[in-house]
C-alpha cells in the first residue's frame, strides 16, 4: 500500500528494489516524487528505493496547511524510518528536499548513514542574482507569464500547475530541447508551497553544517540558473566530509539530462563502505 501512516497523516511512498534503503525527497515545495522516475529507477538494481511525497504534498493525504512545517516533515521522515524498521538509511534530497535532508541529518544524525543533495542549498534566500534574471537570455513568452503569476501570488492548485509548466523549460540546460513530460504528471499542491515559504522562507543552516557527521555528496548542474553551483560549493566547504560533482549540460534537474551519470554517482557514493 503506497500510503504509509505517520504522525496523524499518511505519506505516499513509491517503493521499488531491494538492498540498502535510499529515500528520495522532492523539491518544490508543492510537487511530488513522480519526477524522479524513471530516470533514477536503475538504482533499484542495488538499493531499496523509497520515493516519498512529503506531508501535504502531491499524492500524500491533504492536511491542515498550518501543520506543513519543517519540524513536522522531519518527524514524519523519522516515523517512516521506524515504519520500515531501519537502523539507518541514505537520503537524497532534490532542491528544497535537499534542505530538508540536511535538517534531518542535523536533527537525527544516527538515523542517516549518508546524505546526497542535488541542485540544493544550505540557506534561503541564498546569495544569487535575482531569480528573474537568469531566464532573460531565453525568448520564452510563456516563462514570462509564469514568473508574473508567481510574483502576483498563486492561490489555487491549477494556477500553481500552470505557472510551473510555463517556467519548466528554463530548468533545462537547453530549453528548446526540454521534455516536459515529467512535469505533466506531477500532482501540484499550492498549500505546501505557500505555507513553507511563508513560515520557512528564511532558513540558514550554514552555521550548523560543520556539525553534519555523515558523508555528503552534492550533485549540481553547471547550467542551473535557479540555484547557482556556488550554493552547493558553500555547503560542501562547510561539511567535514563534503564532496561535489558538477555535471555539464545539465540544469536544475540533472537526472533528466545526465541520468546515467547521476545513477552512477549515487550508486558509488551510497553503497556500503
Amino acid at each position: 500500500m503506497p500510503l504509509i501512516p505517520v504522525n496523524n497523516t499518511r505519506l505516499f511512498v513509491d517503493e521499488i528494489g531491494s538492498g540498502p534503503t535510499i529515500v528520495f525527497l522532492h523539491g518544490g515545495f508543492g510537487l511530488d516524487s513522480s519526477y524522479f522516475r524513471p530516470y533514477l529507477d536503475p538504482l533499484s538494481q542495488w538499493f531499496h528505493c523509497l520515493f516519498v511525497d512529503l506531508r501535504g504534498n502531491g499524492r500524500s493525504d491533504e492536511v491542515e496547511a498550518t501543520s506543513i512545517t519543517l519540524p513536522n516533515i522531519l518527524k514524519d521522515l523519522e516515523a517512516l524510518r521506524a515504519h520500515y524498521q531501519l537502523g539507518s538509511w541514505v537520503i537524497m534530497g532534490h532542491s528544497g528536499g535537499g534542505l530538508v535532508s540536511q535538517l534531518y541529518g542535523l536533527r537525527y544524525p544516527h538515523s542517516l548513514r549518508k546524505l546526497i543533495i542535488m541542485s540544493s542549498f544550505g540557506q534561503i534566500p541564498f546569495d544569487a542574482p535575482d531569480w528573474r534574471e537568469g531566464p532573460k537570455r531565453f525568448d520564452l513568452p510563456q516563462a514570462t507569464r509564469g514568473f508574473n503569476t508567481f510574483l502576483k501570488g498563486v492561490a489555487t492548485d491549477d494556477e500553481y500547475r500552470k505557472a510551473n509548466l510555463d517556467i519548466a523549460p528554463l530548468f533545462f540546460a537547453d530549453p528548446e530541447k526540454a521534455d516536459l513530460t515529467p512535469f505533466m504528471h506531477i500532482q501540484y499542491r499550492v498549500a505546501p508551497f505557500n505555507q513553507l515559504f511563508n513560515t520557512h522562507g528564511k532558513t540558514n543552516l550554514l552555521p550548523d553544517l560543520p556539525k553534519l557527521a555523515m558523508p555528503l555528496l552534492a550533485i549540481h548542474g553547471r547550467e542551473d540558473w535557479r540555484v547557482p553551483v556556488a550554493e552547493a560549493e558553500r555547503v560542501v566547504d562547510l561539511v567535514p566530509d563534503g564532496n561535489l560533482l558538477v555535471l555539464g549540460n545539465a540544469g536544475h534537474f540533472p537526472f533528466f539530462e545526465q541520468s546515467q551519470e547521476c545513477v552512477v554517482a549515487i550508486r558509488d557514493f551510497a553503497q556500503e563502505s
